[in-house]
């Protein structure tokens, strides 16, 4: 960057007046007399000099018609030129006090003839002496200290660059008018010609730079009980599903802050920015409101900038801090909100790699020793780290379309660190080296550990049908494998979760309906013309079918819908409606004789099809079919008396009804029923096992778009 000659402005008025103001009155905003050298100059014994250029000060010219009304939009624009001109021509006036300064002091600087050879512009890798009794600045943007001493050089300071791309970002916006910031990743040059919002310029910008760690950051963090109310935001409906945090220890640190942000080192500044993005990435508008005087949308753009900043500012990437990990952690697992599924799996791996260079994937003791509240905390972020990869690729395999790549994920093999343990973050502390033994029960971490085995479950269980795939059988039945680990977590810890609280029912649904779906998916890859069921046991496979798929409908509608549950029904926010379980309902429906079972499980499928979309082929697919369900229930209602009679003397013969064999295996459980006119792939019904490597999403724990969402 060159700067122009520093020489005094000769351009005249017709009264012999400089045209502009002297920079040092621009600069103290007192008013000046325009001579040279000015008043206020000659008082204070200082070197008076002129700008190059500003704006042209109104004057009235005989002769000189008016110049037309600027439009209030142009005016804000030639505002802010002025002003960033304003920034320029201060830094060229510290620029040469500098140089005056140093040339005082250092002889060895008499060799360069001009200020343009003193600058060398760079980022100061240590805070600097500063120059501020010579360069201090007014301005409204407090752009203060932009020129730093260092070794005998003048640096232009990170801080300078920071307002002066600021205020070349707001001279675009105010050229193109208002527009909210857009946190979209565009995929593609033409999603991203067609789209009328724009990404944030600063944003991501932690993983390509570092900020200047002297930036001044206390102006926008939040006010303390503004911050109270984030936390407790963040320990009642985010904390239970990731437990990454010793939440003793931090309400401490929150509490005794008192608004000392100062005090904090980079890494816990940037945790507490992303605990405050996380909690208000998950509230709603009428939560946001009254404490912030602001939209939730403004909020939640101004805190994700801030949470970067402040991973920049904590060398996030670099660092070696247990802390810039947890904050990482928590601001993937908050941006799942905004579905940008192809950066999170991006920087999952980031994440994933911060991890590996801790060590967090050995459970290895340090020689010096770790607590049992370090060994605790980092089991807990290992496992967390583990749960994020996985959620990360279910969004971008739904996103991108990309199969295959479940082989990139972790898998157990991977690592030796084992489970947390099933305690009270009150029962751990400093004091203790190690936790001797856990009792059975509900604890604070339940609800994670839960996660945890269902992760371990659907790896375990993606290898045994990789087994059956390569080798055409596997030793160990993938079904009878399925149903043991189901027990041994219902026994474990489901059954201590107590239905009178809110949150421990919306999870067990959720479980259930992972189970339910999971099996479901495992009953429709056997044979269909295995030789060793027989018809009875077939057809019990087949009412198998149709109950979990009820039941797959009315948790989900459940999930979606209570009243209760509304805190944590942003894991679910992007759920599809569960499409394959409404197709076997209907179809069962009108294929099989009615029955009483039928009339709840057409009450679930009216209200499940009222939630599809309108004019979508869906919608229209599930109406077609809820009319025939119908039309089949009515014509039920309209039969023979007698010929009913007979039917009930034929059904006390058999223990176990049979269907005519016409309608044994519908259309519905074969390899020629068309899901994909659904748009719902995961959901075909095709046997044949190599569509598993397809199906990663089903794996996927709590995944929002297949299993439950959390």
């Amino acid at each position: 960057m060159s700067f122009p000659s520093l020489t005094p402005n000769l351009n005249n008025g017709d009264d012999g007046l400089k045209i502009w103001s002297c920079t040092n009155c621009r600069r103290r905003k007192v008013r000046c007399d325009r001579k040279d050298p000015c008043i206020h100059c000659s008082k204070n014994n200082i070197e008076c000099t002129f700008p190059i250029a500003g704006r042209v000060p109104r004057r009235n010219i005989r002769g000189v018609s008016k110049p037309h009304k600027i439009a209030p939009k142009h005016q804000e624009l030639l505002s802010r030129l002025r002003n960033l001109e304003d920034m320029v021509s201060q830094l060229g006036s510290q620029i040469e006090y500098a140089a005056i300064d140093i040339s005082a002091n250092n002889d060895a600087l008499d060799s360069l003839s001009t200020p343009e050879d003193l600058v060398r512009i760079e980022t100061p890798s240590a805070p600097p002496r500063s120059l501020s009794d010579k360069t201090q600045s007014n301005t409204p943007q407090e752009s203060d200290n932009m020129i730093l001493e260092n070794n005998g050089n003048l640096i232009v300071g990170d801080r300078f660059w920071t307002i002066f791309c600021g205020e070349v970002e707001r001279i675009f916006e105010a050229a193109r008018g208002p527009e909210p910031y857009s946190f979209e990743i565009h995929n593609d040059s033409n999603a991203e010609s067609s789209s009328g919002s724009r990404s944030h310029i600063n944003y991501y910008n932690f993983l390509l730079r570092q900020a200047d760690s002297a930036a001044k950051y206390d102006l926008i963090h939040p006010h303390p009980s503004q911050l109270l109310l984030l936390w407790q935001t963040y320990v009642d409906d985010i904390d239970p599903f990731i437990k990454i945090l010793h939440i003793p220890s931090m309400t401490r640190l929150i509490r005794d802050l008192r608004g000392q942000y100062h005090s904090l080192k980079p890494a816990t500044e940037a945790l507490i920015f992303s605990i405050s993005f996380a909690s208000i990435s998950i509230s709603t508008e009428n939560d946001i409101s009254p404490h912030f005087n602001t939209t939730k949308e403004e909020l939640l753009s101004r805190y994700r900038l801030y949470t970067e900043q402040a991973f920049e500012k904590a060398r996030i990437i670099t660092s070696d801090s247990i802390e810039s990990v947890q904050a990482l952690a928590i601001y993937i697992y908050a941006l799942r909100s905004n579905e940008e599924h192809k950066f999170i799996w991006t920087l999952s791996g980031t994440l994933l790699r911060m991890a590996l260079r801790l060590n967090l994937h050995s459970d290895v003791k340090p020689p010096t020793g770790a607590n049992a509240l370090e060994t605790e905390n980092q089991r807990r972020l290992w496992w967390q780290i583990c749960l994020s990869d996985s959620t990360s690729l279910s969004g971008v395999t739904r996103q991108s379309g990309i199969a295959g790549l479940s082989k990139f994920q972790i898998s157990e093999d991977m690592f030796d660190t084992p489970m947390p343990s099933n305690i009270d973050d009150a029962n751990i502390r400093n004091s203790i080296l190690e936790i001797q033994n856990t009792t059975p029960g509900r604890t604070d971490l339940t609800i994670f550990l839960i996660r945890c085995e269902i992760w371990r479950l659907s790896r375990r269980l993606q290898a045994l049908l990789n087994v059956r795939k390569d080798t055409h059988g596997t030793p160990e039945d993938p079904m009878e494998f399925f149903k043991d680990a189901q027990a041994q977590i219902a026994e474990t810890y489901a059954k201590h979760l107590r239905l009178d609280i809110p949150l421990d029912n919306f999870v067990k649904t959720m479980t259930q309906l992972f189970f339910s779906k999971v099996e479901l998916r495992l009953l429709e890859t056997l044979p269909p013309d295995d030789q060793k069921f027989a018809p009875n046991a077939q057809f019990l496979v087949q009412n198998r079918f149709f109950t979990l798929a009820l039941s797959i409908l009315n948790d989900t509608y459940s999930l979606q819908h209570e009243p209760l549950w509304k805190p944590w029904n942003w894991h679910i926010r992007d759920q599809t409606q569960p499409y394959h379980a409404l197709s076997i309902i209907l179809n069962t429906i009108c294929r099989q004789p009615w029955d009483s079972k039928f009339e709840e499980a057409l009450t679930s499928a009216i209200r499940s099809i009222d939630a599809v979309p309108e004019g979508t082929p869906q919608h229209r697919y599930f109406t077609n079919l809820l009319s025939a369900a119908q039309s089949h229930k009515g014509s039920y209602v309209t039969q023979n008396v007698a010929n009913l009679e007979i039917t009930n003397q034929s059904d006390q013969g058999s223990s176990m009804p049979l269907p005519p064999p016409d309608e044994f295996l519908p259309a519905l459980y074969s390899n020629d029923f068309d899901f994909t006119m659904l748009s719902d792939t995961r959901a075909s019904t095709s046997t044949n096992i190599e569509a598993w490597d397809d199906m990663v999403n089903l794996f996927d724990p709590w995944e929002s778009g297949d299993i439950g969402g959390m």
